[in-house]
Formats: structure tokens, sequence, C-alpha cells
């Protein structure tokens, strides 16, 4: 916990500076992330365990024998593997091989904040608050939302060829990542009342008609693990899809007021080529999406997993919505959020039980 509040206050502290400008704070934020997941205990977590003790049989099996149990089933996500077994080949510690997939991750957010957010600070409030903490520890879903949030600039610079090989890339390191490939097409509606229409109604095949939430996912499943989540009894509680839900609330509202200064970039070699507004749709649309799928949480609890990849656009929305108000405005939302994201860690404990390597 104590890295954590230390990387808070710093960075809040840098993005105040004149002698910190915006890429030399998302460096700052990527060796943050980096230190606080590549110092932790590989044995503290019982999903760190598994994969540390399935990285050590890795050496004694060829690719090709990988790759048999990936066709048959008796293996999840080749591509991940396939990456762990380069590693241990070569010789690297367990603890060297996470604190890699640690680097790769923070450089993934570092990029994508740069490229997106209007505010860093307020995007790695959002991060730590709701996200991170998962993260720690779902390191197949960590490789697999790196390549999704590198997904995140070919959607806003419209370039499909590499959007695709991203989410390809992302589903051999975790299948459900495969759930995001429709984005692209997605989101480009105007904010609207059609959103919250579209929420209602996936709102409401949840609470009434549960069965075909089962069946949708049955019928739709790309692999044997997806199928069986139609049949899964475990479920979540509504607390985090109200807090979604809330912050959905705030970009619409908030947008609304969002002033557009600027058509589009003067320079054609530029190609950050959307106005404001259409880059906060953006953002809104992956939201919505991703509190559509939250939805089912309450039917199958990984249904939370799977609407990461569509909810993380909140780190782009919020800033953009807030650092675009009036002088006045924009100060009392920038704190009040910040204080809000960093009053739930605090609440949810995401941390608190956070072992480093030198604690065990």
């Amino acid at each position: 916990m104590v890295l954590v509040i230390a990387a808070i206050i710093l960075t809040l502290l840098f993005s105040n500076s004149i002698q910190f400008d915006k890429k030399r704070i998302c460096i700052w934020i990527g060796f943050c992330l980096f230190a606080i997941s590549a110092c932790k205990s590989t044995t503290a977590y019982g999903d760190l365990i598994g994969y540390g003790n399935r990285y050590l049989t890795l050496s004694d099996i060829t690719f090709e024998k990988l790759w048999e149990q990936y066709i048959d089933g008796e293996m999840k996500d080749f591509g991940f593997y396939a990456i762990a077994k380069l590693f241990s080949n070569i010789g690297l510690s367990t603890g060297i091989w996470m604190a890699a997939i640690a680097l790769f991750f923070a450089v993934c957010v570092a990029i994508c904040i740069y490229l997106n957010s209007e505010e860093p600070f307020l995007s790695l409030m959002a991060l730590l608050a709701l996200y991170y903490r998962f993260i720690l520890s779902g390191l197949r879903q960590t490789m697999a939302l790196g390549f999704i949030l590198i997904a995140y600039i070919m959607i806003k610079e419209r370039k499909l060829i590499p959007y695709l090989l991203l989410v390809a890339a992302a589903f051999l390191c975790h299948s459900s990542s495969l759930i995001f490939l429709p984005a692209y097409w997605l989101i480009y509606m105007k904010v609207n009342y059609k959103q919250l229409i579209i929420i209602v109604i996936a709102l409401g095949i949840c609470l009434v008609t549960p069965s075909l939430v089962r069946l949708l996912v049955s019928s739709f499943s790309w692999n044997e693990s997806i199928e069986w989540y139609a049949d899964t009894t475990v479920t979540l509680t509504w607390s985090g899809y109200i807090i979604q839900f809330m912050i959905l609330i705030f970009c619409i509202c908030f947008k609304n007021r969002v002033q557009v200064y600027e058509s589009k970039r003067k320079n054609e070699s530029d190609t950050d080529s959307l106005i404001p507004s259409d880059k906060v749709d953006i953002w809104i649309n992956l939201m919505v999406i991703g509190l559509c799928i939250q939805g089912a949480s309450s039917i199958i609890a990984e249904a939370f997993r799977a609407s990461y990849y569509y909810s993380m656009g909140c780190l782009f929305a919020v800033p953009t919505v807030i650092v675009r108000q009036d002088d006045n405005l924009r100060k009392i939302l920038y704190y009040g959020v910040s204080l809000a994201f960093l009053a739930y860690i605090f609440w949810s404990d995401a941390f608190l039980g956070l072992v480093f390597f030198w604690q065990t």
C-alpha cells in the first residue's frame, strides 16, 4: 500500500510542476505501475502460485507439445504460455518473467495515457481504483489488456489492420478478449439518449431473463472455457456495476459542457484528426458496452472480467470531460474526482493485502 500511495502523491506533485511535461509524467506513471507489480511477491497469491508452478514445467516440454495441449483443450491461451516458455528456455526465474509482464503492461498503459488522456494523473487514479488490483494477479488477462489498450489507439486513428492484429494477439493471451473485436465498428455513435436506452435494455434482460443470458453465452462461446461460464453459479454483487454506471453518467453530463475548440487538426499528417467531442464519444461508447456486459456479472461472475476490455475507456473519458471545463469548475472536478477515487481505494482495501517480495 505504501508504494501505491507514494506513486499517487508523487504523480500529483509532478503533474503540477512545470518541470514535468506530459511525456515525463507518463513515463513516471509507467515506472510506478511497473515497480508496484514487479515487486509483488510471486508466492503471496493463489493465482500467482499457480502461474509460477506452471512456468516451472514449461522447460520440460516442446513448443509442439504445447500446441497439442492447446488444440486438445488441455491448456488455455497458447500465446501466453508460448511467450512464457521462451523465458523459461532462457533460464530466467519466475520473478523475472512476471516482472516482464508487469513491464509490458506498464509500457502499454503509459503509451495509451500519453496519446489518449487529457490529464494523466486522473487516468492513473481511475486505473488504481477500478482495475489495477486484479491486474496484479490475472497475468493472462493483464497481457491481453495491454494489447487492447494499444488497440484503443488504433480505433481512434481508424487503422483497421493493426487493430485486428492487436486483438488477435490479445486473444492468444486470453481468449475472452475476442469479445472486444466488434468495438471498431460499434463506438462511433454520437452520445445521446440512445446509450441510456441500450443500457436499460441490457439491464432488463439480465434482471428479467437470466436464462437468456446463459443461452447467449452458450450459443456464442468460442471455446469450451467460455461455454462453461454459461453453467457457473458464481455471481457478483451490483456494487461494481453501480460505480461504473455513476462514472458513465458523470461523463455524459459533463460531456455536454465540453467546448469544441477546433473542427480538425490543420496538419493533415497529424493522425489525431478527431475533434474533442468525438474522442469523448469513443470512450463513452466503450463504457456503455462494458456496462452492458458487466450487468451479466450478477448471473455469471466472469462477465466482470470480460467487461474490462471496454470499461477501461473511463481512463480517458473522465480526464477529457474534466479538463475541458471552465477554470473554476475544472479545478473542483479535478480534485473532487481524485479524492473520490482515493477514497474508494481505501474503502475497498484494494491494496491493503498487497505483499512485496521483501515481506515474504
